[in-house]
């Protein structure tokens, strides 16, 4: 890996667009916009890197994240409680702190009612991050690819790195408009017992291949009526990573956004603590479901991971 790729691609864990000019490694449908000469490999290591060092340094013992409230949070029909954190990030757009939110929680590592193993959470998660992010979010109703760069190899200490471009499109209740985040997804593997899902926003307005950043879902046909209404771009950037510890396993999540339009930040800041709780009993809720079908580690949708 060369120096002067690592170097281009450093200090990206931030609410704050990538450019496909110049951000992320060049494909084909990118090509009216890149000029880039980033690796892939290079890419894909300076994201999971920098966001197990974030976690690491910022969720960790003396890090930032204070906090929220006062103790667990209840996500059923997660059996595990979920500790909400939160803190103030310096350094992101144009110098602007970043509102940053965090959860933690700690699962017993079993295929059983209210839980999951790792190989359950490493299919759920790392592998099809995004679609199946579609399957256990109800309020996500498309998750569009626009790019993927496949399987990124030879990627320091991580194994299955894939890198793809997404929109992932959110239904908000009239009279608001629908949201969607165009993210770099960054998903991979150290050893078996640890994954990590970096997601990073990038700017698709100029690019013919994005469905919603470009405006071209409102002319196709082939979508749902109310896939074809006005968006609003939003901003969303995180950080999600597993691990195996002893017989729990340890999902710790953090994330800065910024839905944009008419939605204060004050009132934003107010309703996340509550999301991203409920997001893990969505997961557990789906993952059962999943289970109960014999679509992971039984037909070869799964990975093998314990």
């Amino acid at each position: 890996m060369a120096n002067d790729d690592v170097a281009q691609t450093r200090n990206i864990i931030y609410k704050r667009a990538l450019q496909p000019s110049s951000d992320v490694p060049p494909h084909p449908k990118l090509v009216n916009e890149t000029t880039s000469s980033i690796s892939l490999s290079a890419f894909a290591a300076t994201a999971l890197n920098e966001g197990s060092a974030f976690l690491n340094t910022e969720l960790g013992p003396g890090g930032r994240f204070k906090v929220k409230g006062k103790g667990e949070r209840k996500a059923s029909p997660s059996a595990a409680g979920v500790k909400v954190y939160a803190f103030d990030r310096p350094g992101g757009t144009h110098g602007r702190e970043e509102a940053w939110f965090a959860r933690v929680s700690r699962h017993r590592h079993a295929a059983e009612p209210g839980t999951a193993t790792f190989s359950e959470f490493d299919f759920g998660l790392r592998a099809e991050h995004s679609r199946h992010e579609l399957e256990y979010t109800p309020d996500v109703f498309d998750a569009f690819e626009v790019v993927d760069y496949g399987v990124a190899k030879d990627v320091e200490e991580w194994d299955d790195v894939e890198v793809k471009v997404m929109e992932m499109c959110h239904h908000i209740p009239f009279p608001l408009l629908n949201r969607v985040f165009a993210v770099v997804v960054v998903t991979g593997r150290k050893t078996s017992k640890e994954l990590v899902v970096v997601q990073i926003p990038i700017d698709l307005s100029r690019i013919s291949a994005a469905r919603y950043s470009s405006g071209a879902h409102k002319k196709d046909s082939s979508l749902q009526r109310r896939q074809r209404k006005g968006v609003v771009i939003g901003e969303y950037v995180s950080v999600e990573r597993c691990r195996l510890e002893s017989e729990e396993v340890v999902w710790e999540m953090a994330t800065a956004s910024d839905a944009k339009g008419y939605v204060p930040m004050s009132i934003q800041k107010m309703a996340l603590p509550g999301k991203i709780t409920l997001d893990v009993g969505l997961f557990i809720r789906w993952i059962t479901g999943v289970r109960k079908k014999g679509d992971v580690n039984g037909n070869g949708n799964g990975t093998t991971a314990s």
